[in-house]
């Protein structure tokens, strides 16, 4: 509530000034939540879904400049930095038709890594892995989610992930299913979920599923893939 609250008076407010406006923003909430409402952060894509109604461009530029919204700032990058990063993301707000003081306090909302441009606070990259716990937009992983509006190909939904912890009761179901991550590759990205959703494991399921990843070991292709 708190972090809607942010996104919403920090810049989406002022979108709705009729009723046309509240309508555009709707169809196209209702339609895009439909289809990944499970695997995104609500928040995120309520405030996204408005820069993409009322801010076509911006949009566009968000899309296509992952490298500069999502994850941390690097650590060797000095303070100094900061103002080439400032300078950086205010050329391309201006470049999408907008001041960098109308939507900055939204898009640092969105994205912790802009508070080294406008507030000189440093998100580092160790960040990146509570961003994806919690499926924002500002992680490295789930950033094009919100642009796919589908699991990208080769990753895990939420929803198969909680499927596979339920046949961690079936050992012979469980490991079929973790030979079948390996040969899509996509055992890496099951481990991270098994990670970051530490607590949605039960005590049961955990030593179950440890045991399975052991015995499928060998199928795992060490030259390279997960």
């Amino acid at each position: 509530q708190r972090r809607f609250g942010n996104l919403f008076h920090g810049g989406l407010r002022n979108c709705f000034k009729t009723l046309r406006d509240v309508r555009r923003f709707m169809n196209g909430l209702e339609f895009g939540m439909g289809m990944v409402s499970k695997e995104t952060n609500g928040p995120d894509f309520i405030a996204l879904e408005g820069i993409r109604v009322f801010y076509p461009l911006l949009y566009d530029r968000i899309r296509n400049n992952k490298q500069l919204f999502a994850g941390g700032v690097d650590a060797e990058l000095g303070e100094a930095g900061a103002d080439s990063f400032k300078s950086q993301m205010d050329s391309l707000i201006e470049g999408a038709g907008l001041k960098p003081k109308e939507i900055t306090e939204i898009l640092v909302e969105l994205f912790p890594k802009l508070t080294f441009a406008y507030g000189r606070m440093r998100y580092g990259e160790e960040f990146d892995s509570t961003w994806a716990k919690e499926r924002r937009i500002a992680s490295k992983r789930y950033f094009d989610f919100y642009f796919q509006l589908a699991v990208p190909l080769g990753e895990i939904s939420i929803e198969e992930f909680n499927r596979t912890l339920v046949t961690a009761k079936d050992a012979g179901r469980l490991e079929a299913k973790l030979i079948e991550f390996i040969d899509a590759k996509k055992l890496t990205y099951f481990v991270e979920l098994l990670r970051s959703n530490w607590e949605s494991v039960s005590a049961v399921q955990l030593p179950q599923i440890l045991r399975a990843l052991i015995n499928v070991g060998d199928n795992v292709d060490h030259s390279g893939s997960p």
